[in-house]
């Protein structure tokens, strides 16, 4: 399972976002998850810069039929604050994210 959180938000607040989109996750795919949790437990929180990237990434997501949670913070005007996906062959979608908490380094 991949988790994309924005890094424009404190660490506090990502590491809260992260379980939030997960719990939400889990709730409305609870078959998937399950399957999830049964066949590997893997789990990648990446980071995006903002917003407007976290949401474009859902769009192509929810556009290929992966399962997928937007998580939305009432307490910041329901901004959207972190993505769940489903294990897929998304996964090449997001190998250019870094991993949550380290800096993209140019190549």
């Amino acid at each position: 399972m991949y988790i994309l959180t924005r890094t424009d938000l404190d660490p506090g607040l990502q590491a809260a976002q992260t379980a939030h989109a997960a719990f939400q996750f889990a709730c409305e795919h609870s078959d998937v998850t399950a399957k999830w949790h049964r066949d590997s437990s893997y789990l990648i929180v990446l980071g995006v810069p903002d917003e407007e990237t976290l949401t474009d990434y859902a769009r192509l997501v929810e556009q290929a039929g992966v399962p997928c949670s937007l998580f939305r913070e009432p307490d910041i005007g329901d901004e959207a604050t972190a993505l769940a996906v489903a294990p897929s062959e998304l996964w090449r979608m997001f190998s250019d994210l870094p991993l949550l908490g380290k800096e993209l380094v140019a190549v």
